[in-house]
């Protein structure tokens, strides 16, 4: 038994005969309809070559049952052997789903009624009725772009809500109203994918209506490269400084020596350019651009200098500067200097 006390165990594999000629072993963590499973995590451990010995450590995250599996191809396409040990975790609580992988419908955690089997690992809710995914991780950035394989056979256009939430609870919000319109084939689940009008961020419960009985495999969104998108300054990952106030969608009054972190920005096609949206009644602010990683530091500038005349009826301007190129993945911080009196609403990397 897994508990928080003990979050995991060492498995171990013997390959027999020792002398096999195929020693591939693919380990996967599955429930018990097959579907890998989002409660634990398998890692590498030793591996031993007379005898052949692999050890893995599986680690939970989440409540249930979760079988291990350790399966060969001996040669072949496709698995020709399987073994299985099961375990099981208490205590730990509900495990997240990360959006940005296929969500299986069978894993859903709540239905207003049961629904029924699907095709090909998926799950066919009754019309009218919600199911829902509970503890989906999103992130600091959050997507508004989502996948839904449908299989249906009216072969007419019909509606499905996506609700933030669960319909009917306190705080849920229907988010969209999608329309599927992609003619039926035979047994086959087909893509749509919906651009909504608005981001799900954190961890929260993505919930699903149809106005009838049809086939969904599952769910995936559109993962969002942290160093490349708009980051809004309220969602930093930490905040330096004393001077500064924190509003619903930017960061104002921003004073002397306050730092703002982002953590896990990947430049892996580079960075030459910052744009920032902010205001000042100052003429100039400027504002030290600095990436942090473990082999250093280096610093960029930016000067943001107000214009004139604002168009915009908040105050808001956007400023795009030209920055000496970076690549890899750092933390980053901007720092406003003394003498600063800034409001940031958001900023973008190119």
């Amino acid at each position: 038994m897994l508990s928080p006390d003990n979050t995991q165990v060492e498995i171990e594999a013997e390959l027999l005969p020792h002398n096999a000629t195929y020693k591939e072993l693919i380990w996967k963590v599955t429930n018990d309809a097959g579907v890998d499973s989002n409660g634990a995590v398998i890692e590498d451990g030793e591996v031993s070559e007379v005898p052949y010995i692999v050890k893995k450590v599986l680690k939970a995250v989440g409540d249930g049952k979760h079988n291990v599996r350790c399966c060969t191809r001996n040669g072949r396409e496709k698995i020709s052997l399987i073994s299985q040990i099961s375990l099981t975790a208490e205590g730990l609580g509900m495990a997240e789903f990360n959006p940005y992988e296929f969500v299986y419908g069978t894993l859903y955690t709540s239905a207003e009624v049961e629904p029924a089997v699907g095709q090909d690992r998926g799950i066919v809710p009754k019309g009218g009725t919600y199911i829902a995914f509970e503890k989906v991780n999103f992130g600091k950035n959050g997507s508004d772009e989502i996948t839904l394989p449908v299989y249906e056979l009216n072969n007419k256009p019909f509606p499905i809500q996506i609700w933030k939430g669960i319909p009917g609870q306190d705080g849920a919000e229907l988010v969209d109203t999608v329309i599927y319109d992609l003619p039926s084939i035979w047994a086959t689940y087909q893509e749509k994918t919906y651009k909504l009008p608005e981001r799900f961020k954190g961890v929260c419960t993505v919930s699903f209506v149809a106005d009838h009985d049809i086939n969904i495999k599952g769910f995936s969104f559109k993962k969002y490269e942290r160093a490349y998108d708009i980051n809004y300054a309220v969602d930093n990952d930490g905040i330096y400084g004393d001077t500064y106030t924190l509003g619903a969608d930017s960061i104002t009054n921003i004073g002397n020596n306050v730092a703002l972190t982002y953590n896990d920005m990947n430049f892996t096609d580079g960075m030459h350019k910052i744009t920032i949206c902010g205001r000042s009644v100052l003429e100039k602010n400027t504002i030290h651009v600095r990436f942090a990683n473990e082999e250093g530091t280096e610093n960029r500038i930016a000067e943001f200098i107000m214009p004139h005349t604002v168009e915009s009826g908040d105050g808001y301007v956007e400023q795009s500067f030209e920055l000496e190129n970076i690549e890899g993945s750092y933390s980053v911080n901007l720092v406003f200097l003394p003498g600063c009196n800034f409001d940031l609403k958001w900023f973008r990397f190119e």
